[in-house]
């Protein structure tokens, strides 16, 4: 009856229950361990973990088989490192992993143990990183590199050491077939520390590979919406910036060493591209646009775009290149 009342958020009438029972000097001895399962229960139930989980280790004598024993035993271990009892929550891992049956519960229980710590200095921090890499090259954990990777992460965001921390959460990523969730949860580390340093582009960037579906986003969606929109709008600014800026240092250099940069970019844009060198083709930069004082005059390049060339504006088709850059130079402007 306590037990059910529990079910249905009665809590004050399951909590009179229990004491009840517990005050009954003729309460069979037989029955104690299923009270303190049921008191455990009503402690889970409130969020009180410390003393869910000093009734549930008075209960855990009342499992029927091994594999009871060790499900116990694993929620015990989170319980007890939810109240941040690392070594009770280490001790009860190993015996969960000793106990199960089932080869899933064995690798979670050695995947928590290992990023235990006994504190939060950093030596603690680095052995359960440590321990966490190491696993992680075992075969045996190879589905769960993208978990792990992760989990070192987080454990290197306490040091803190985001370089340690993005480090890991690229690997996660790396690792990571179709676990959706870890996927994301690693994205949007990444996009957090990114745009904590002010790397807006590239904390857009993160924020922009966030896979939908994802419902353990729910309760921050709107606030990665809110960010994602602004960072789309700085970042607009900052590519103009950057093109401008970097337009400029071209413009400014003397022609000689401008034209053998031009080339440069030409052979490293074929490269990309997969096309080969020409050499008696007009397709390089340098043949295609002239920085000669005396040639101000506009030219189509390609004898077919005459707007461009009225406009003093010369647009060439480069691969690789999505935005647009112009070359001032006596009044002429070069577009690619």
């Amino acid at each position: 009856m306590a037990r059910t009342l529990i079910e249905q958020d009665e809590l004050g009438d399951a909590a009179g229950l229990i004491h009840t029972l517990q005050d009954d000097p003729n309460l069979p001895k037989r029955l104690a361990d299923d009270l303190n399962d049921v008191n455990g229960y009503l402690f889970y139930k409130q969020g009180i973990y410390d003393s869910a989980a000093t009734y549930l280790e008075k209960g855990l004598t009342n499992a029927a088989t091994k594999q009871d024993l060790a499900r116990a035993e694993f929620l015990l271990a989170q319980l007890y490192e939810q109240t941040g009892k690392f070594d009770k929550a280490s001790e009860y891992y190993n015996k969960a992993s000793v106990h199960t049956t089932d080869a899933l519960m064995d690798i979670h229980a050695q995947m928590n143990n290992a990023k235990m710590k006994k504190g939060n200095n950093e030596k603690d921090l680095d052995n359960g990183i440590s321990n966490l890499v190491k696993l992680s090259k075992k075969d045996k954990f190879e589905m769960y590199r993208d978990v792990l990777f992760y989990s070192a992460g987080e454990l290197a965001m306490e040091k803190p050491d985001t370089n340690m921390a993005i480090g890991f959460y690229n690997k996660s990523i790396q690792y990571n077939e179709n676990n959706v969730v870890y996927k994301n949860k690693a994205f949007l580390q990444l996009a957090e520390i990114a745009y904590d340093r002010k790397a807006y582009q590239e904390s857009f960037r993160f924020y922009d590979s966030l896979q939908a579906g994802d419902t353990t986003l729910n309760e921050t969606l709107e606030k990665i919406k809110d960010r994602r929109t602004a960072l789309s709008k700085i970042v607009e600014k900052i590519i103009i910036i950057e093109r401008e800026d970097s337009l400029q240092r071209i413009a400014s250099m003397d022609p000689a060493a401008r034209d053998i940069f031009v080339k440069k970019m030409s052979k490293k844009l074929r490269k990309e591209r997969g096309l080969k060198e020409d050499d008696n083709s007009a397709g390089g930069l340098t043949d295609m646009i002239s920085f000669d004082k005396d040639n101000d005059k506009p030219r189509d390049l390609f004898g077919s775009n005459e707007k461009a060339a009225a406009n003093g504006i010369f647009t060439m088709p480069l691969p690789g290149l999505k935005d647009l850059m112009i070359l001032k130079r006596n009044g002429a402007a070069y577009q690619y």
